[in-house]
């Protein structure tokens, strides 16, 4: 076999899928059961995926509307010249961009501009060039009414005003058990007049001294790509990157 084909039976792929999606969790440094609730995050959805080989190996995408926008997903990529076929597929679907998750380094997308990260360390969207203002701003809307429905009395979060010289200078909002052992931290702010003076350092140790109030052992958050400094901070405070997001305009 030369070209690809789509296959229906999918056993085979989705059960060595899961496994290698395991190992890369793993291999990030989360612990067993982090691992697995993020295997199983990204698996959802997975019946409605079109899998395809050449007989090298596999290609697993998928188009849907996100915010009026047809956006493709390449969820797997191991078969040698799958990529081309993923691009176009995805455009023949009516696709305007492709966005890709990736675990262990950027491989065959290096080339794809970084969109977001997650990132963690366990114990001790504008700028990105993915959405517009107006959509930025309606997402967050949304994100707010999904994960705040009680608003500041919304159990297992907990927010922060970050004070220095008797003055705020930023802000946290974070979220216990948002997986296993793990406080996600929606928001660590420095405002930006007082940048530069070594409080986002001190923003990512309250984070982690939260999620240890709360019960975790790990803090993980999002950084939107593009956001170099940050990138850069989280870096050297020892911030694992667990996944990646790519993508490029069709």
């Amino acid at each position: 076999m030369t070209e690809m084909e789509i296959v229906a039976e999918r056993g085979e792929w989705r059960s060595e899928f899961e496994e290698r999606l395991l190992a890369a969790y793993r291999g990030a440094g989360c612990p067993e059961p982090l691992a697995r609730a993020l295997r199983e995050r990204a698996v959802k959805g997975i019946e409605d995926w079109t899998v395809a080989t050449d007989g090298t190996g596999w290609v697993a995408v998928g188009v849907a509307d996100e915010d009026g926008v047809g956006v493709g997903r390449i969820h797997d990529l191991t078969a040698a010249r799958g990529r081309a076929w993923a691009e176009r597929w995805c455009a023949e679907q009516g696709a305007e961009r492709v966005v890709v998750r990736l675990t262990g380094g950027a491989g065959a997308f290096a080339d794809y501009p970084v969109r977001g990260q997650n990132r963690m360390r366990i114990g001790d969207i504008v700028r990105a060039g993915a959405l517009t203002p107006q959509q930025a701003k309606e997402k967050s809307d949304r994100d707010f009414a999904e994960h705040l429905p009680q608003g500041y009395l919304t159990p297992g979060h907990a927010f922060y005003a970050l004070e220095a010289g008797g003055e705020v200078v930023g802000s946290g909002w974070v979220n216990h058990g948002f997986l296993p052992g793990v406080t996600f931290g929606f928001s660590l702010e420095v405002y930006e007049e007082h940048r530069g003076r070594g409080y986002g350092r001190a923003a990512m140790a309250v984070g982690e001294w939260a999620a240890r109030e709360g019960g975790d052992e790990v803090l993980m958050f999002n950084v939107f790509g593009g956001n170099e400094v940050a990138m850069s901070l989280y870096d050297s405070t020892g911030f694992t990157v667990v996944e990646e997001f790519r993508s490029i305009s069709l």
